[in-house]
């Protein structure tokens, strides 16, 4: 079985959008913990944890199709 665990909802700019994952205030590509996956068409994370790791923040970025940025935390 797969947990939605995290939804990123986008409203404004124009779609398709595109998402990244990247560790907070760096341009360096996340990692997520073991069994999760974050989706780049949707923005979201599913999955069940399979190991544990320190909290960690991350940062969202989410580009439209004209190439406007806005990144979430």
């Amino acid at each position: 079985q797969t947990n939605e665990i995290f939804i990123l909802n986008v409203s404004n700019g124009y779609p398709p959008y595109t998402y990244n994952l990247y560790n907070t205030g760096t341009l360096t590509t996340a990692t997520l913990p073991s069994g999760l996956v974050f989706h780049t068409s949707t923005g979201s994370i599913t999955g069940t944890p399979t190991a544990t790791q320190s909290v960690t923040t991350y940062d969202i970025v989410v580009t439209d199709s004209f190439g406007t940025s806005i990144t979430n935390q």
